[in-house]
């Protein structure tokens, strides 16, 4: 078998994060410059069915069977060789290396588990693409997060923008006219297991309010994708500091990110909002291109850990 080298792009939540979960429509796009990297290769001196996974992001260095039966690398390649029919291990080393920072919201698991997917099937020589990878990618994030809306894997696998609800047609969404945004790291992480967690012990408690909300946070991605229909950036931008209400509201900003969100706001974003996870992590602010330097420097400023910059292409809506 020769060499194989896949990769799997970030992403960012435009709005609808945490809603959808329970149901509600979400809009995803891909950061395709910040990027996790899977390389195989054939063990050719190693014991037949000898497999290693080596990534220096995750302090790892194991062969599989020298991982715990839960560790959820060694679950993912057991669900790609079920998928497959398979019955024993590929003799290789599997490299793993990854831009995208840990619990920031970017999708770093998600990437994991569409990098692994894609790399590995194209090293046994059955590469998948389309909705499988999708579906796989989507059952190995579980192993990671436990209960998930699968909007993540869905927009990496896919790399494109998307309009996302579960159970629903995916819409592959690009804007009338082209959407910069300033992204910045708060520095602060929490995974995103604990914050969906947290929302869920909170919609147990006071249902109805919850409920409330996140029917009002639909609302906004509604006018959102609408905004983005018709090139109304101002609509695009007052629905997601809407949004961002929302989820302080439900208790899922933190004070690093509301500080990040009001100096954007200040130097002139037309919105500006976490994405993600959430009580942490990484926010988003729209912008006209004009402003984009400006917004750089003022969260850079203001100590974001790190500030980059993306462009959403404009074209226009088609379904998949």
């Amino acid at each position: 078998m020769p060499a194989t080298t896949a990769s799997a792009s970030a992403k960012l939540i435009l709005l609808g994060e945490h809603a959808v979960v329970y149901g509600h429509p979400a809009i995803a796009i891909p950061f395709s410059d910040m990027r996790l990297r899977v390389s195989i290769e054939p063990a050719i001196l190693a014991k037949a069915g000898t497999l290693r996974v080596i990534s220096p992001d995750m302090d790892m260095n194991l062969l599989f069977d020298e991982m715990r039966p839960d560790e959820p690398i060694r679950q993912m390649i057991s669900l790609l060789l079920d998928f497959l029919g398979i019955k024993t291990l590929p003799t290789c080393t599997m490299r793993i290396r990854s831009d995208i920072p840990l619990g920031a919201g970017f999708g770093s698991s998600a990437a994991l588990s569409v990098g692994i997917m894609r790399a590995l099937s194209a090293f046994l020589g059955h590469p998948l693409d389309g909705m499988d990878l999708v579906s796989l990618a989507y059952q190995s994030d579980q192993f990671i997060h436990g209960r998930l809306s699968g909007i993540d894997t869905t927009v990496i696998a896919l790399e494109q923008a998307i309009y996302y609800q579960r159970g629903q047609d995916i819409e592959a969404i690009k804007p009338l006219n082209s959407l910069h945004f300033v992204v910045a790291d708060s520095g602060v992480y929490t995974p995103t297991a604990r914050s969906v967690a947290y929302l869920a012990e909170r919609y147990e408690k006071d249902n109805q309010a919850t409920k409330d909300k996140l029917l009002a946070i639909e609302e906004q991605v509604i006018t959102a994708k609408q905004a983005m229909r018709v090139g109304d950036l101002q609509m695009l931008g007052n629905a997601m500091n809407a949004n961002q209400t929302l989820l302080y509201d439900l208790g899922l900003s933190c004070p690093e990110l509301d500080a990040l969100v009001d100096v954007a706001r200040d130097a002139g974003a037309l919105g500006a909002k976490l994405s993600g996870g959430g009580q942490g992590g990484a926010m988003l602010a729209l912008a006209d291109k004009s402003q984009v330097p400006q917004l750089r420097d003022a969260l850079q400023a203001a100590g974001a850990k790190a500030v980059w910059t993306t462009t959403l292409p404009a074209s226009q809506i088609f379904p998949l």
